[in-house]
């Protein structure tokens, strides 16, 4: 794994921070052109980006310090550089979602129609993000010695499991991100939806996938491995009640 792409010095360019920025350039990038394909005036996904991205970042690292609490509490200095890696993407969708939506309201935007159009892309920043997890060595699977990976040593992978194969769960939720894109693209071109339900499909089926990743991830201690097991849980109940009730709704998109 490379955690370090380029070291100038005390300058240290880390492949998860390179990874997470291709992510939200390709999702803003995808998110833009499907909502002018939606007729939503270009330009306006730009704007809720940054918003968005402001959310996402602080949102994903507030949640993982907090799970992360036994550490960080020994190295406050730590908390600040995200660019060692540490996110928890729950937190920074909840956080993202809430500006996101405090901006469209005040602008009187169509957040059904905006939704579509970002939904799909929140699997596809998975794709990406996830790869950046993996040459960071975080967000690492329980042991395996049939279908491990042994991370270097000063990897949080490494230092866990010096020389110990673990599952790669993070190239799981890269692959399946990039399955769940995909699918949604293709299922959208061939069926009518009504606003938002491609949306409510969009968090069903990434909650799923994180859902049954979970199962072979490593937790520290099993209150946070429930913890995230029930926010999961909750975003798919909330992913298939959208989808009814919205598809309730007399006009398609």
């Amino acid at each position: 794994m490379h955690r370090v792409l380029i070291r100038i010095g005390n300058f240290e360019l880390m492949s998860y921070s390179v990874m997470l920025l291709i992510a939200f350039i390709t999702a803003l990038y995808v998110s833009e052109y499907r909502a002018q394909k939606k007729g939503i005036k270009k330009g306006t996904v730009s704007d809720i980006a940054f918003w968005v991205i402001i959310g996402t970042v602080l949102g994903a690292r507030i949640a993982y310090v907090i799970f992360h609490w036994s550490y960080y509490s020994q190295n406050i200095a730590e908390i600040i550089k995200i660019w060692h890696g540490g996110a928890m993407y729950y937190g920074g969708f909840i956080l993202a979602f809430i500006l996101g939506y405090i901006y469209v309201k005040v602008k009187k935007l169509n957040l059904l129609l905006l939704l579509d159009a970002v939904g799909p892309t929140i699997a596809l920043g998975e794709g990406f993000g996830r790869i950046g997890c993996f040459l960071n060595g975080c967000c690492f699977g329980i042991p395996s010695n049939t279908c491990g990976i042994t991370f270097p040593l000063g990897s949080p992978a490494g230092e866990q499991f010096p020389n110990t194969p673990v599952i790669p769960t993070q190239l799981l939720l890269s692959i399946g991100g990039f399955i769940v894109f995909f699918m949604l693209l293709i299922i959208e071109k061939k069926h009518k939806f009504k606003k938002g339900q491609i949306f409510a499909l969009s968090l069903f089926f990434f909650t799923l996938l994180r859902f049954i990743v979970n199962f072979i991830r490593f937790y520290e201690d099993l209150q946070n491995y429930l913890f995230n097991q029930i926010v999961v849980l909750v975003g798919m109940i909330i992913g298939l009640v959208l989808y009814i009730v919205w598809g309730r709704r007399k006009t398609a998109t």
